[in-house]
Protein backbone atom coordinates (compact mmCIF):
# COMPACT_ATOMS: atom_id res chain seq x y z
CA UNK A 1 0.00 0.00 0.00
CA UNK A 2 1.13 3.18 -0.93
CA UNK A 3 1.87 6.10 2.37
CA UNK A 4 0.33 9.58 1.22
CA UNK A 5 0.02 12.62 3.25
CA UNK A 6 -3.65 13.89 2.90
CA UNK A 7 -7.15 13.97 4.54
CA UNK A 8 -10.50 12.74 3.80
CA UNK A 9 -14.21 12.92 4.98
CA UNK A 10 -16.28 10.31 3.83
CA UNK A 11 -20.08 10.63 4.48
CA UNK A 12 -22.85 8.44 3.86
CA UNK A 13 -26.59 8.46 4.97
CA UNK A 14 -29.12 5.62 4.25
CA UNK A 15 -31.14 6.11 7.34
CA UNK A 16 -34.16 9.66 6.90
CA UNK A 17 -36.56 8.12 9.49
CA UNK A 18 -36.46 11.95 10.78
CA UNK A 19 -37.54 13.08 7.12
CA UNK A 20 -41.05 10.76 7.01
CA UNK A 21 -41.62 7.40 5.50
CA UNK A 22 -40.01 5.97 2.29
CA UNK A 23 -37.46 8.62 2.53
CA UNK A 24 -34.73 6.31 3.03
CA UNK A 25 -31.80 4.89 0.87
CA UNK A 26 -29.58 2.25 0.29
CA UNK A 27 -26.32 2.03 -0.47
CA UNK A 28 -25.01 5.54 0.45
CA UNK A 29 -23.47 3.46 3.27
CA UNK A 30 -22.16 1.02 0.66
CA UNK A 31 -20.74 4.12 -0.98
CA UNK A 32 -18.79 5.24 2.43
CA UNK A 33 -17.35 1.57 2.19
CA UNK A 34 -15.75 2.12 -0.91
CA UNK A 35 -14.69 5.07 -0.91
CA UNK A 36 -12.48 4.48 1.80
CA UNK A 37 -11.20 1.73 0.79
CA UNK A 38 -10.03 3.75 -2.08
CA UNK A 39 -8.99 6.16 -0.16
CA UNK A 40 -6.88 3.75 2.06
CA UNK A 41 -5.75 1.58 -0.70
CA UNK A 42 -5.41 3.38 -3.77
CA UNK A 43 -4.35 6.94 -2.27
CA UNK A 44 -2.71 5.63 0.65
CA UNK A 45 -4.33 7.41 3.32
CA UNK A 46 -3.34 6.05 7.25
CA UNK A 47 -6.83 5.85 8.94
CA UNK A 48 -6.43 8.33 11.01
CA UNK A 49 -6.50 10.80 8.05
CA UNK A 50 -9.85 9.55 7.48
CA UNK A 51 -13.43 10.60 9.16
CA UNK A 52 -16.23 8.50 8.17
CA UNK A 53 -19.77 9.51 8.85
CA UNK A 54 -22.55 7.05 7.97
CA UNK A 55 -26.28 7.12 9.35
CA UNK A 56 -26.71 4.39 10.44
CA UNK A 57 -23.23 4.75 11.85
CA UNK A 58 -20.98 1.82 10.13
CA UNK A 59 -19.35 -0.83 12.92
CA UNK A 60 -15.90 -2.00 12.46
CA UNK A 61 -16.90 -5.02 11.09
CA UNK A 62 -18.58 -3.82 8.00
CA UNK A 63 -15.53 -2.42 7.00
CA UNK A 64 -14.67 -5.75 5.06
CA UNK A 65 -12.08 -4.55 2.40
CA UNK A 66 -9.67 -3.30 4.68
CA UNK A 67 -8.95 -2.23 8.39
CA UNK A 68 -11.75 0.70 9.47
CA UNK A 69 -10.89 3.57 11.11
CA UNK A 70 -9.94 4.31 15.04
CA UNK A 71 -13.03 4.64 16.74
CA UNK A 72 -12.77 8.26 16.99
CA UNK A 73 -12.56 8.93 13.06
CA UNK A 74 -16.18 7.53 12.84
CA UNK A 75 -19.57 8.60 13.55
CA UNK A 76 -23.66 9.85 12.60
CA UNK A 77 -23.73 11.66 9.69
CA UNK A 78 -25.36 14.98 11.71
CA UNK A 79 -25.84 18.16 10.10
CA UNK A 80 -23.45 19.15 13.73
CA UNK A 81 -21.12 15.93 12.51
CA UNK A 82 -21.04 16.74 9.31
CA UNK A 83 -19.66 20.40 9.93
CA UNK A 84 -17.80 19.78 12.03
CA UNK A 85 -16.16 16.73 9.99
CA UNK A 86 -15.64 20.25 7.27
CA UNK A 87 -13.91 22.39 10.05
CA UNK A 88 -11.80 19.05 11.16
CA UNK A 89 -10.74 18.69 7.20
CA UNK A 90 -9.92 22.47 6.84
CA UNK A 91 -7.80 22.56 9.88
CA UNK A 92 -5.75 19.48 9.08
CA UNK A 93 -4.97 21.06 5.74
CA UNK A 94 -4.29 24.05 6.83
CA UNK A 95 -1.71 22.55 9.37
CA UNK A 96 -0.29 20.23 6.52
CA UNK A 97 0.12 22.90 3.58
CA UNK A 98 0.57 20.57 1.12
CA UNK A 99 -1.31 17.61 1.35
CA UNK A 100 -4.59 17.53 -0.61
CA UNK A 101 -7.83 16.33 0.94
CA UNK A 102 -11.36 15.09 0.12
CA UNK A 103 -15.12 15.65 0.72
CA UNK A 104 -17.30 12.76 -0.40
CA UNK A 105 -21.50 13.19 0.65
CA UNK A 106 -23.90 10.38 -0.62
CA UNK A 107 -27.39 10.50 0.24
CA UNK A 108 -30.32 13.30 -0.37
CA UNK A 109 -30.12 16.08 -1.92
CA UNK A 110 -32.84 19.11 -1.59
CA UNK A 111 -33.56 22.64 -2.98
CA UNK A 112 -34.28 25.61 -1.26
CA UNK A 113 -35.44 28.90 -2.66
CA UNK A 114 -33.86 31.01 -0.33
CA UNK A 115 -30.47 28.70 0.12
CA UNK A 116 -30.15 27.16 -2.93
CA UNK A 117 -28.87 23.47 -3.47
CA UNK A 118 -28.78 21.27 0.12
CA UNK A 119 -27.48 18.38 1.55
CA UNK A 120 -29.35 16.39 3.88
CA UNK A 121 -28.17 14.98 6.60
CA UNK A 122 -29.55 12.21 8.88
CA UNK A 123 -31.44 14.57 11.22
CA UNK A 124 -33.12 16.64 8.67
CA UNK A 125 -36.90 16.76 9.27
CA UNK A 126 -39.58 17.84 6.02
CA UNK A 127 -38.94 21.35 6.67
CA UNK A 128 -35.12 21.28 5.74
CA UNK A 129 -34.13 23.28 8.18
CA UNK A 130 -31.16 20.95 9.46
CA UNK A 131 -30.19 21.45 5.34
CA UNK A 132 -26.84 22.05 4.73
CA UNK A 133 -26.36 25.31 1.65
CA UNK A 134 -23.74 24.08 -0.73
CA UNK A 135 -22.75 27.52 -1.16
CA UNK A 136 -22.14 28.06 2.81
CA UNK A 137 -20.20 25.01 3.27
CA UNK A 138 -18.43 26.34 -0.21
CA UNK A 139 -18.33 29.65 1.57
CA UNK A 140 -16.42 28.14 5.07
CA UNK A 141 -13.57 30.03 5.62
CA UNK A 142 -11.59 27.74 6.58
CA UNK A 143 -12.45 25.57 3.25
CA UNK A 144 -11.46 28.60 1.04
CA UNK A 145 -8.53 28.58 2.34
CA UNK A 146 -7.61 25.18 0.95
CA UNK A 147 -9.78 24.81 -1.91
CA UNK A 148 -6.61 24.39 -4.25
CA UNK A 149 -5.94 21.08 -2.57
CA UNK A 150 -9.45 20.16 -1.90
CA UNK A 151 -11.53 17.68 -4.22
CA UNK A 152 -15.50 17.66 -3.25
CA UNK A 153 -17.88 14.44 -4.42
CA UNK A 154 -21.67 15.10 -4.33
CA UNK A 155 -24.14 12.27 -5.02
CA UNK A 156 -27.53 13.79 -4.53
CA UNK A 157 -30.51 12.41 -4.88
CA UNK A 158 -33.51 14.71 -4.87
CA UNK A 159 -36.01 15.37 -2.14
CA UNK A 160 -38.69 17.69 -2.00
CA UNK A 161 -37.90 20.97 -1.03
CA UNK A 162 -39.76 24.60 -0.79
Amino acid sequence: MVSNSGYAVIIGVDDYSSFGPGADLKGSREDVLKLYWFARVLLGLPPENIRVLASPPLTAAEFYMTSPPPPEMSGEATQASIQAGGTWLAGRLAADGAAPGLLTFSGHGSYSKTQGPLLCPADVGADLAKGIAVRDLSRMESLQAVRERLTVVLDCCHVVGD
